[in-house]
C-alpha cells in the first residue's frame, strides 16, 4: 500500500562511490533487489568496449535528455549559477496524453459538458441502498433512510474510497449517484491543484504564480529547471527560500520534507513525482498551555453538489490539528514542529473542538474576529473550486448530474507585513 511505502537512500561501497560522472559513460549502474533475502545490490555492466586501465564512469542523471534538465539534476555534484542558463518558458497546455505519461489512469466519461444546470433530483420509493467499501460508513450510518448492499449494480448510491473511473456506465442507471465527479483530480492531486490555480508563467523574479492564497509552487517532474532558477534568484536576492516538498498524491505527511537546500530538493525529485511549495515561515501560531506557540491548520469538509452552477456547502464543524513542539525554523527535520498530522503513529494527538477554539483564538488575537477570518477562508475555497471548474476536461471538473462529492480542505493562516492572510 502507498501509505506503507518509504524511500531508502544508500551509499555504495568504496568502489561504487569512486565511479565518476560522464555524459558518455562506460558503464551503467542499476539497483537490483533480491526479494528472497531482502538485500539490495548495485549491478554494473559495460556499455562500450573497456580495456585494461580504462576509467569506469557512469551517468549520474541517466534518462535526463533535455539540456536544461540535465544541467539542473547535475547541480548536486557540479553546483553553479544557472539563473542565466536555464529557460523560464511556460508549460504547454495539459492534455490527456500528459496524464497518461505521468502514471495516471484514464477516466471513461461518456458524458459531455452541455453547459447546463447539472443539479438533478432522483426519486426513491424506499430506503436508499448504498454500496460502499468503507467500514466506517457501514458502522456509523444508521439512519433508517439508508440500507447497505454488497451489489454495486443494484445500489442507489455508490460511495467508495478508491477512484471511480467508468462514468459512462452510469448512463444506463440514471437513478444512481456516485461520490465523485469526473476529473476531480484537478483539485485532489497537489500538482494539478497548483496547476489550475496558478499562472503557467512564473514572474521574472520567481515570486508569484497565481493568487495570493496559493504558495508559490513548482511541479518537480515537469518544472525542475524553472524551480532551480527561481531558487537561485531568490537566494541571490536574500529572499525567504524555505520549501516543503510533497508527493503529488499521498497523505498523512508521507515522504514530505521541509528544507532550504536546493541540492536536497533536486535529489528528492528522484524518488517519485513531487511538488515543491514555498513553506509558510510566518504562520499564525496557537498557544498551547502545555507546549507553547505551535503551528496549526484547519480542515473544512466541503460538499460539491453542482458544477454548473457551482454549488458548494461547508460543514459548520471544522477540525483543528496542532504541532506538538514550539514552532521554529532551527530544526527543519523535526516532524512534531513542522507537521500537524499526529493521529498516526506514536505522536500525541491534541484535540480542541472548533466551538472551544474560537473564543481561545479571539482571546489570543483580540484584533481578529473568527467569523471574519472564516468568511475569508470560505472565499479561498470558492476561488479554488472556480479555478477547478472553469476549463475543458481534463483540466477541469465537468458537470455530472449523478455526482455528489465531499472533500477535505486543509488551510493555514499566516502573517504578511503585519496582516493576517490565508493559505491553502
Amino acid at each position: 500500500p502507498l501509505d506503507e511505502q518509504d524511500t531508502i537512500w544508500y551509499v555504495m561501497d568504496e568502489f561504487g562511490s569512486r565511479v565518476q560522472h560522464s555524459d558518455q559513460p562506460s558503464f551503467k549502474f542499476t539497483l537490483f533487489l533480491d526479494s528472497t533475502k531482502g538485500i539490495a545490490y548495485t549491478l554494473m555492466w559495460p556499455l562500450v568496449q573497456v580495456d585494461c586501465e580504462d576509467e569506469a564512469t557512469r551517468d549520474y542523471v541517466m534518462g535526463a535528455g533535455d539540456k536544461d534538465l540535465r544541467s539542473t539534476r547535475l547541480l548536486p555534484w557540479f553546483y553553479r549559477d544557472v539563473t542565466a542558463l536555464l529557460t523560464n518558458k511556460p508549460l504547454p497546455p495539459r492534455t490527456m496524453d500528459d496524464l497518461d505519461s505521468e502514471g495516471r489512469c484514464d477516466e471513461i466519461i461518456g458524458v459531455e459538458d452541455e453547459g447546463v444546470d447539472d443539479i438533478g433530483t432522483v426519486s426513491c420509493t424506499g430506503p436508499w441502498t448504498v454500496y460502499t467499501d468503507m467500514e466506517l460508513l457501514k458502522s456509523f450510518m444508521t439512519l433508517a433512510e439508508f440500507s447497505f448492499t454488497d451489489d454495486m449494480d443494484s445500489a442507489d448510491i455508490v460511495w467508495i474510497a478508491g477512484h471511480f473511473r467508468n462514468f459512462s456506465e452510469l448512463k444506463s442507471c440514471p437513478h444512481r449517484y456516485v461520490n465523485q465527479f469526473p476529473f476531480e483530480s484537478v483539485l485532489t492531486c497537489k500538482d494539478l491543484l497548483a496547476r489550475v490555480c496558478q499562472d503557467d508563467a512564473v514572474n521574472d523574479d520567481g515570486d508569484r504564480r497565481g493568487p495570493d492564497w496559493l504558495p508559490l509552487s513548482f511541479n518537480l517532474l515537469l518544472e525542475l529547471p524553472q524551480f532551480a532558477r527561481a531558487f537561485q534568484l531568490r537566494e541571490q536576492q536574500s529572499k525567504d527560500n524555505y520549501w516543503i516538498v510533497k508527493p503529488w498524491n499521498m497523505g498523512r505527511s508521507i515522504d514530505m520534507h521541509v528544507t532550504n537546500d536546493l541540492v536536497k530538493i533536486i535529489r528528492l525529485s528522484e524518488t517519485g513525482p513531487k511538488i515543491a511549495s514555498q513553506y509558510i515561515t510566518n504562520p499564525v501560531l496557537f498557544c498551547r498551555d502545555d507546549v507553547g506557540h505551535v503551528k496549526f491548520d484547519i480542515r473544512y469538509i466541503v460538499l460539491l453538489s453542482s458544477v454548473k452552477p457551482l454549488v458548494l456547502h461547508v460543514y459548520n464543524v471544522f477540525w483543528l490539528r496542532f504541532g506538538n513542539r514550539p514552532f521554529t525554523l532551527s530544526n527543519l527535520d523535526d516532524y512534531e514542529t513542522h507537521f500537524t498530522v499526529m493521529n498516526y503513529g506514536d505522536s500525541q494527538l491534541k484535540q480542541i473542538h472548533c466551538h472551544d477554539f474560537i473564543p481561545m483564538f479571539e482571546l489570543q488575537y483580540p484584533d481578529y474576529k473568527w467569523h471574519n477570518e472564516q468568511a475569508a477562508l470560505y472565499e479561498v475555497i470558492c476561488a479554488a473550486f472556480k479555478a477547478g471548474t472553469c476549463r475543458d476536461p481534463p483540466n477541469s471538473i465537468i458537470p455530472f448530474r449523478q455526482a455528489r462529492a465531499i472533500y477535505g480542505i486543509d488551510m493555514m493562516l499566516e502573517w504578511s507585513f503585519g496582516m493576517l492572510i490565508r493559505s491553502s
